[in-house]
């Protein structure tokens, strides 16, 4: 799966319908007990953000397809690294 398939289904099964705190322990839920999905969610925000500053559009078309409305890629970035904090912190407090 690429990173924008990837980047759309978070958005679209955890972020759509939430705030980004609660997606962030939606996430939290599937990656406490696997540190490899734990990294995934890590490394999936860290290229989106470094996509976001190349100016892939891309980016917008991932986060906006189910709902969630990024107008332009600063919004994009700003929503993506909101969420990658919010997982962070999450994670780190369930799991240290």
């Amino acid at each position: 799966m690429t990173w924008n398939e990837q980047l759309s289904d978070v958005f679209g099964g955890m972020v759509n319908q939430n705030t980004l705190e609660h997606a962030a322990e939606m996430m939290v839920d599937v990656s406490e007990d696997d540190e490899d999905v734990h990294a995934q969610y890590i490394d999936l925000c860290s290229v989106a953000i470094a996509e976001c500053s190349a100016g892939n559009d891309d980016v917008l078309a991932a986060i906006n397809k189910f709902g969630v409305q990024a107008t332009d890629l600063g919004a994009a970035w700003k929503l993506i690294e909101e969420l990658k904090e919010s997982y962070v912190r999450e994670y780190e407090s369930r799991v240290g």
